[in-house]
């Protein structure tokens, strides 16, 4: 994981999110630590249980422990998000909707581990996999090969490859696994 300062700031992150009962799966770098090799992250990524029709609800709620400098939620290629950050102003906290069927089953899909004596929900690798397609850019493509690298043994493919199929990425099973 990145430094020890965000790595507290994750903390309290997930301790608000389930405070206020918002479900969350980490994704992004700090997911990436737990399934491939670690690299620099400087923000922090969440799949989480928000999504359109509830943003209003739980805005006012997350104003009170964040600063939301955009109420409105951003939309970027496949995902729509609410953008946040630290009290201090430091650290950028993405909490990313689950707003189609793919982002609502990733979500249930969440594993449970424990850093630093704090049991925390990531993503599992097969959907940050997905999660690094659907976003496209080169880091993403270079981060899916070391998730494929790290966790060659215990993907499910078979997972893959119907989301691939449903999410119109059949492509990418061939690009990144030559299968």
């Amino acid at each position: 994981m990145a430094g020890a300062s965000l790595k507290q700031e994750l903390f309290s992150v997930i301790h608000c999110l389930t405070k206020l009962k918002i479900d969350y799966a980490i994704i992004g770098g700090i997911a990436l630590a737990i399934w491939a090799k670690p690299r620099t992250t400087y923000d922090i990524d969440l799949l989480t249980s928000i999504t359109k029709e509830n943003v209003d609800l739980y805005l006012k709620l997350l104003k009170a422990h964040f600063i939301v400098p955009q109420e409105k939620p951003i939309e970027f290629k496949y995902i729509t998000f609410l953008r946040m950050l630290t009290k201090k102003g430091v650290t950028v906290i993405d909490l990313i909707f689950a707003d189609d069927l793919y982002k609502k089953n990733a979500l249930l899909r969440k594993v449970q581990l424990e850093v630093g004596n704090r049991k925390m929900n990531f993503i599992s690798p097969e959907d940050l996999i997905i999660f690094k397609i659907l976003s496209g850019r080169e880091q993403d493509r270079l981060d899916i090969k070391d998730i494929f690298e790290h966790q060659r043994n215990s993907l499910n493919l078979k997972y893959l490859k119907e989301w691939f199929k449903k999410l119109k990425l059949e492509r990418s099973i061939n690009e990144y696994f030559g299968r």
